[in-house]
C-alpha cells in the first residue's frame, strides 16, 4: 500500500479520535506502527470471526474477500467495502445491494474527505446498521439451511447414484459438434463465396468509374453482404434451436414458430425494399441503363421500408395483432388480456439470501 493511502487512513483515523477505537490488522513493521494516533490500535493478527460477534464492534472495513463478506453479512454488522482485484469487485457490489454497507473504490484510499464521509455514514446512519441486521436474520432463518441442503444433497447421490437425466448432453458431444464447427464452416464459405463476388465486382468497377463510384459500392455491397451472411448464421442457428426444444408447451412451440416466421420474413423485405432497389443504382450503369424517372420508384421504397418492416411482427405473431386489435377497438390491453403474465408461486424455489439468485422460477398466466 503507498504511503500516501497510510497516511490518508491514519489523518481520517484520527479525527474519530473522541468516541471511536479503530484496530488494524497490519503485518509489517515500518513507520507506520510508530504513528501517535491514539484511537488506532495496531495487531498483527486479529480474530476476525470473534471480533465481528463482539457487541462492542460498530461497523468493519474489509477488503471485501468472499470469506469476510461472508462473515459480516452472519454478523449483522455494517462494512466499508473496498475491493482490490479478482473476485472483491463482485463481493462488494452483492453486499452493497442490501444497502447494509459502503462500497468504496481503492483508488479513493488518499482522499481523505471522501474516507471520511464514508466512514462517518456507515458509524452514524442508522439504516446502515439496520439492514445489516436484516440481512443477518434472512441468512439465519433460511427455509433450508446450507449445511441441511449440502447434507441432504450428499445423501441424495449417495442413494440413487449417477443420474443419467442430470448429466449434460454437451459432454458426449464431439469436439466438431460442441464448438459448432458445422456452423462455423457454413459462415465461412457463405462469407468467402460473397467476398470473392464482391471483390470481382470492385475490379470491374475499378475499370470503368470513379473513385467516389468505386466506395458507393463497396459500402453498399459491403453492408449488404454481411447482413445476409450474419441473419443466414443466425437463422440457421434459431431454426435449430427450435427443433430441438421438443419438450416445450404447445404454446411456447407455437410462440417460437411466429417468433422465426417474423425473423425470416425481416429478413426478406429489407432486401426487397432496400438492398434490391439501392444496388440497381449501381448495376444499371454497368448496362448502361439510364432510370431516368423510373428512379423514383427507389425512393418511394426506401420510404415505406420504415412502415412495413413492423407489420409483420404484428401480423404473424398472434399475442401482438389481438393487442393491437384491442386497442383499436378501444378496449386497451389492461391486466386480463392475452399479453399479460405474473409471477406465480407455484413449484418448488431455492433462492441465494445474499446473491439474490434464484434456482427456479415459475410463470402462470393472469
Amino acid at each position: 500500500m503507498p504511503d500516501s493511502y497510510k497516511s490518508a487512513l491514519l489523518d481520517t483515523f484520527s479525527k474519530f479520535a473522541e468516541n471511536v477505537t479503530f484496530i488494524w490488522k497490519y503485518e509489517a513493521d515500518d513507520i507506520l506502527r510508530n504513528a501517535t494516533t491514539k484511537n488506532v490500535i495496531f495487531e498483527k493478527w486479529v480474530p476476525q470471526r470473534a471480533l465481528l460477534m463482539d457487541p462492542r464492534l460498530t461497523a468493519f472495513f474489509t477488503h471485501a474477500g468472499l470469506g469476510s463478506v461472508n462473515e459480516v453479512s452472519y454478523s449483522g454488522k455494517p462494512a466499508i467495502l473496498c475491493p482490490i482485484f479478482a473476485d472483491q469487485m463482485r463481493n462488494a457490489k452483492m453486499l452493497a445491494r442490501h444497502q447494509g454497507a459502503i462500497e468504496f473504490s481503492k483508488f479513493d484510499l488518499n482522499n481523505a474527505e471522501k474516507l471520511e464521509k464514508s466512514i462517518h455514514q456507515i458509524l452514524f446512519d442508522e439504516k446502515f446498521a439496520e439492514n445489516s441486521r436484516n440481512l443477518a436474520r434472512r441468512l439465519e432463518n433460511q427455509p433450508i439451511k446450507p449445511a441441511e441442503l449440502l447434507v441432504r444433497h450428499c445423501e441424495f447421490a449417495a442413494e440413487f447414484g449417477e443420474l443419467p437425466s442430470l448429466d449434460p448432453y454437451s459432454r458426449q458431444m464431439s469436439f466438431f459438434t460442441f464448438f459448432m464447427i458445422d456452423q462455423l464452416l457454413i459462415f465461412t464459405v457463405m462469407f468467402g463465396a460473397i467476398f470473392g463476388v464482391f471483390v470481382a465486382v470492385l475490379k470491374f468497377i475499378a475499370r470503368r468509374y470513379t473513385c467516389n463510384y468505386y466506395f458507393g459500392c463497396f459500402v453498399h455491397y459491403f453492408v449488404m453482404s454481411m447482413t445476409f451472411v450474419i441473419m443466414g448464421y443466425c437463422g440457421f442457428s434459431t431454426y435449430f434451436t427450435i427443433r430441438a426444444h421438443r419438450g416445450a408447451s404447445t404454446r411456447t412451440r407455437q410462440l417460437q414458430n411466429q417468433l422465426f416466421q417474423a425473423l425470416v420474413l425481416q429478413t426478406v423485405i429489407p432486401s426487397i425494399f432496400m438492398y434490391i432497389p439501392t444496388g440497381i443504382m449501381f448495376i444499371f450503369p454497368f448496362l448502361d441503363i439510364d432510370l431516368k424517372d423510373n428512379a423514383n420508384f427507389i425512393v418511394v421504397c426506401s420510404f415505406l421500408y420504415p412502415g412495413i418492416d413492423p407489420l409483420i411482427t404484428i401480423f404473424i405473431i398472434r399475442d401482438f395483432r389481438l393487442t393491437v386489435s384491442n386497442i383499436v377497438k378501444g378496449r386497451g390491453g389492461g391486466a386480463g388480456s392475452s399479453f399479460g403474465s405474473s409471477i406465480g408461486p407455484s413449484g418448488a424455489r431455492t433462492a441465494n439470501y445474499l446473491t439474490g439468485t434464484s434456482t427456479s422460477g415459475h410463470f402462470v398466466k393472469s
